[in-house]
């Protein structure tokens, strides 16, 4: 009987680890994505998107001045205030360090921004032209 618990206490472990591996995937690629349409709305207008996550997916999502979609996402991963949610529910967190960079970021599975799990990528658009 200890020998099966402890098989099956295994195999929940392998499955668990898999599955948080696929997530923290989807969530590189997420990032990865917003990345782009970031670098796609800079390019378009010379600059990064102004304001709070909300109104920077707005941006993104169609709320500029030329009414272009940089960025969809479908509703189930929308959150209450229209934020981007990663795999683990959690609006991503889009910020600014200069005029020309972003930086993406997920709180990871624990959902605490600034721990060790966090998956993230900062990225300075200066360098293309528009």
């Amino acid at each position: 009987m200890n020998l099966r618990r402890t098989i099956f206490l295994l195999l929940m472990i392998v499955a668990w680890s898999a599955r948080a591996g696929a997530e923290s995937s989807k969530t590189e690629t997420d990032i990865a994505q917003l990345q782009r349409a970031l670098a796609n709305y800079f390019r378009e207008y010379n600059t990064l998107p102004a304001g709070n996550n909300v109104a920077v997916m707005k941006s993104l999502t169609g709320d500029n001045p030329r009414k272009f979609v940089f960025f969809a996402f479908s509703s189930a991963r929308m959150g209450t205030d229209r934020a981007f949610l990663d795999e683990w529910k959690t609006a991503f967190r889009i910020t600014f360090a200069k005029p020309a960079t972003a930086e993406v970021r997920s709180a990871g599975p624990d959902r605490e921004v600034g721990t060790s799990d966090d998956v993230f990528e900062s990225k300075n658009f200066s360098d293309q032209t528009p």
